[in-house]
């Protein structure tokens, strides 16, 4: 049975994977996001997090629990406190175990080519996404973080 997510039916699932883990410190975006990553049935766990310093800490926490690890890290850029190039610098310092597992994906409004040329220089980062997902995306996040 076909998903309605706003103006689009998703029929398939592509590639479900276990947990994404989403970090805005937009709330209506991140209600939005969290919406339709449900209704497409890619993720069995999606977690929501405002501040890159939160996620950081959840990262170091799942791990020293030997709890499973995000998949898919969906990080905005223009955030307070740490912004989404700061948590990349830190995220290069956190253990192997970590890094090895989570794959990042800049989920942005920034029009500035340049942070889309400084994000993928980091290794982590997989893909860049401008804001807000559709299907068309969602295709685009599932082929870049298989």
């Amino acid at each position: 049975m076909p998903l309605f997510c706003g103006y689009i039916t998703i029929t398939t699932v592509l590639y479900r994977m276990n947990a994404v883990l989403l970090v805005d410190d937009d709330p209506i975006i991140n209600l939005v996001h969290r919406k339709f990553l449900e209704k497409s049935g890619q993720f069995d766990s999606i977690i929501v997090l405002n501040s890159a310093v939160k996620a950081l800490e959840l990262l170091r926490e799942l791990d020293s629990s030997a709890q499973p690890l995000p998949n898919v890290l969906l990080l905005d850029i223009m955030m307070p406190i740490l912004d989404g190039f700061g948590f990349l610098q830190k995220f290069d310092e956190l253990p192997e175990s970590i890094t090895s597992k989570v794959r990042i994906v800049m989920l942005t409004s920034s029009l500035d080519p340049r942070d889309k040329e400084k994000s993928v220089d980091s290794p982590h980062v997989v893909g860049f996404i401008d804001k807000p997902l559709d299907k068309w995306k969602l295709e685009q996040l599932v082929e870049m973080t298989r």
